[in-house]
């Protein structure tokens, strides 16, 4: 198969800094009462800004593309909402997207792992639903979730790395700060530059991360993984990438920074408030999909022109939660509370969502896009054969995985049979694969077919 090799050029920590510089000046600025025409105008008269404009649709953010190639924000969200902006306005129709036609049947989460993230929780307080969703997503007992952590990943817990493995999660609940910003910037740069396939706004979710220029790497690192060394020795925030030895008792590589990467290509930038998140992000680390996800996108403006929603829907996410424009806090924590109570562990989503209009900000609604008949009471035992050709559904540990064939054995149905090992090499502490689920009604017997090699 085709393999993409991204090449780009090392992001330097005085490059950063300086740029980073510009961005922390700008928020000295809006906070002294100046405007966001005032900010993008400072932004523009900057040596090292290339381009500057305001978020879409009149909104009080501002957006910075540097001469370095490197994108960057400054939020300037008014206290109690999850973005920034004026009254609300909707030049892609957002708010009247109709939702997908509801099928007799059902469709099935393809994994009951869960997560939520809260980038913003200190902020927003009371008025944070992280908290509420994680405890009833924890507390289902028919079906199990498990929730990474065990609980809401708040402030830096909800880091960039956080984000990059949603495509494990059947369900992803996030509150965040939102914004639709690079609406003037020039096409074919948002073409050429950064592979974006939208002409328009992106939509852009924020992390719990902040910026550290000091930490990105400008030297080929090496690394080792072993069952006693699993990161390989890698800096905080970098990633072993194996070349060498995959599969044994240890492998070999080099650091990857993905962060550096992500910033050169367009699906991070720099912000006054940390790490926010462009929707090439999303599309980037979908690896072989969102697995029948249910995604909530609770900040300001994911729904917006549907650069968010295209991105987790067109890499298998079915159903979509947001906002089309900006949400008081309070609000959002409402509508989002309301849909995970009515629908975990109880049944469709289409059942628990009620379309609801922001009083605040007349014009902005709570949307959901997708499979209204995704079903979140469905309890019995996902992916049973494999045939995902992953362990989708799943929790791993040790050397636990999906093969082909071992040796000469192969499946007894279909193409795929899970392997669990403490003697091919890859570690001989433990090797499993598990999770939970319920048994129905109906059924008396589980079968299981195995083969025991020594």
């Amino acid at each position: 198969p085709t393999i993409r090799v991204e090449c780009v050029e090392h992001y330097t920590p005085a490059t950063c800094q300086s740029d980073f510089g510009v961005i922390q000046q700008a928020q000295q600025l809006a906070d002294s009462g100046a405007t966001t025409e005032e900010v993008v105008t400072a932004l523009l008269d900057s040596e090292l800004v290339e381009d500057a404009g305001r978020a879409d649709g009149e909104g009080y953010s501002a957006w910075v593309h540097f001469k370095s190639g490197v994108l960057g924000g400054v939020l300037m969200a008014p206290e109690g909402t999850r973005g920034a902006g004026l009254p609300y306005d909707d030049p892609f129709q957002m708010s009247s997207l109709p939702n997908a036609v509801v099928s007799q049947n059902v469709v099935e989460l393809g994994s009951k792992k869960a997560i939520v993230l809260a980038p913003f929780a200190s902020e927003f307080g009371a008025t944070d639903d992280g908290p509420d969703v994680a405890l009833t997503l924890a507390t289902s007992e028919c079906p199990t979730f498990a929730l990474a952590g065990g609980a809401t990943l708040q402030g830096p817990s909800a880091s960039l790395d956080r984000f990059r493995e949603l495509n494990v999660y059947g369900v992803v609940s996030v509150s965040s700060h939102g914004e639709a910003l690079f609406g003037g910037l020039d096409p074919d740069v948002k073409r050429s530059l950064y592979g974006w396939d939208h002409g328009g706004s992106q939509e852009v979710l924020w992390s719990g991360e902040q910026v550290q220029c000091s930490q990105l790497l400008q030297n080929n690192q090496p690394c080792t993984v072993s069952s006693s060394n699993p990161t390989g020795g890698c800096p905080s925030g970098t990633l072993c990438l194996v070349t060498s030895g995959a599969g044994g008792s240890t492998s070999s590589g080099l650091c990857l920074d993905r962060t550096q990467v992500d910033l050169r290509l367009g699906r991070v930038i720099m912000t006054n408030r940390g790490y926010a998140m462009t929707t090439s992000f999303f599309e980037a680390y979908a690896g072989r999909g969102y697995p029948n996800s249910l995604v909530n996108l609770g900040a300001c403006r994911t729904m917006h022109n549907g650069t968010m929603v295209g991105a987790f829907f067109s890499h298998g996410a079915k159903a979509i939660t947001g906002f089309s424009g900006y949400v008081e806090s309070a609000f959002a924590k409402e509508q989002v509370t309301s849909l995970f109570e009515g629908a975990a562990g109880v049944g469709q989503v289409g059942l628990a969502y009620v379309e609801a209009e922001d009083p605040t900000n007349p014009g902005s609604k709570w949307r959901l896009f997708g499979a209204t008949n995704l079903d979140l009471a469905k309890a019995e035992i996902i992916n049973a054969s494999f045939e995902t050709g992953d362990t989708t559904g799943w929790s791993r540990d040790g050397d636990g995985r999906v093969v082909t064939k071992l040796g000469s054995t192969g499946p007894v149905e279909g193409k795929f049979m899970g392997l669990l090992s403490t003697g091919l090499g890859f570690t001989v502490q433990t090797g499993k694969l598990e999770q939970d689920f319920c048994i129905p009604a109906d059924k008396s017997e589980v079968h299981v077919y195995w083969k025991f090699f020594s």
